[in-house]
């Protein structure tokens, strides 16, 4: 699975997709985050699902789990936590809160209504808009070159084809790949020996260290968030980073291949490393991501899938 950052609009998530997601699940009005969630692909997507079968789409099951939450004064103090991105980021490590704010159980369906909201309105690219640009134009090329120009496709089918491409490719340069899993266990051990504070920062970015709101669901393609971090936090990690070189591509790969080797011997046992000391081959992706986000007040977020 490739773990790939993402910038995060901390204020846009405080201040809108947060504010509509508690009124809907506190107050129950709906309406704001409704809105927000009509205007995302996903819920575009689902329109042309079969009318038969429309109440199997997110949004409908969403609205029937939250109309089923309970509604007593403890339930209602853990919706207000677990909705107010301030208050829920400050409980949510796992490793020093014995009882993050959680629903009683999550449900898919809000998972992925939180997830597509979130992936529209606060997702920010991690590159210029040159590369940007230049994404664009290669997703352009390669459509036009493709057999979408026959006669028997029509022109409709053509433009969606090339919208399709064009959008897949920035979407594909928006993120920074940081490596397939487990890869983030040898960059938390690279980090660790630069700064601590660098590395419970990675944790609870992209190690699962930081509890979600709704949960997490590996592959999904809206559900599949499983860390965050703050526009502070991030500016911490940078100023913890500041001046650090990344190691080489080539020796990080020789390493990393030395150390598979070692684990697929015939006497794994003798190994003498263990995984989190490897050299992480995505480091220099990594600082760039952070060198880019952090002077745009931007926070990021992690995908895995």
């Amino acid at each position: 699975m490739i773990i790939k950052l993402y910038g995060f609009d901390w204020m846009a998530y405080c201040e809108r997709v947060m504010p509509a997601l508690a009124r809907w699940i506190i107050e129950g009005d709906e309406g704001q985050a409704h809105e927000l969630y009509q205007q995302t692909r996903c819920a575009q997507e689902e329109r042309f699902v079969p009318y038969i079968m429309a109440h199997l789409s997110s949004w409908p099951r969403a609205q029937k789990f939250v109309r089923q939450l309970p509604r007593g004064q403890q339930a209602l103090n853990t919706y207000r936590h677990l909705c107010s991105a301030e208050h829920f980021t400050a409980l949510s490590d796992r490793y020093i809160q014995r009882h993050p704010p959680q629903l009683h159980y999550n449900e898919e369906a809000l998972l992925t209504v939180w997830g597509a909201i979130v992936t529209d309105y606060c997702l920010r690219p991690l590159a210029s808009p040159q590369q940007l640009d230049q994404a664009q134009q290669g997703a352009s090329k390669e459509a036009n070159l493709s057999p979408a120009n026959t006669m028997e496709i029509s022109i409709e089918s053509t433009a969606q084809s090339l919208s399709q491409a064009t959008t897949q490719s920035v979407e594909q340069e928006s993120g920074i790949s940081i490596g397939r899993h487990p890869m983030q266990l040898h960059m938390r051990g690279w980090l660790a020996t630069c700064s601590v504070r660098a590395m419970a920062l990675f944790e609870l970015l992209a190690c699962g260290r930081r509890c979600m709101p709704f949960g997490y669901q590996a592959g999904s393609p809206f559900g599949s968030y499983i860390g965050y971090l703050t526009a502070n936090e991030l500016e911490q990690l940078a100023s913890c980073l500041r001046g650090l070189q990344a190691p080489d591509k080539a020796q990080a790969e020789l390493d990393n291949a030395l150390f598979h080797r070692e684990i697929s011997s015939q006497e794994p046992a003798k190994a003498t490393r263990i995984i989190d000391e490897v050299t992480p081959m995505y480091a220099a992706a990594f600082l760039q991501a952070i060198s880019f986000a952090a002077p745009q007040k931007y926070g990021l977020i992690c995908m895995i899938g």
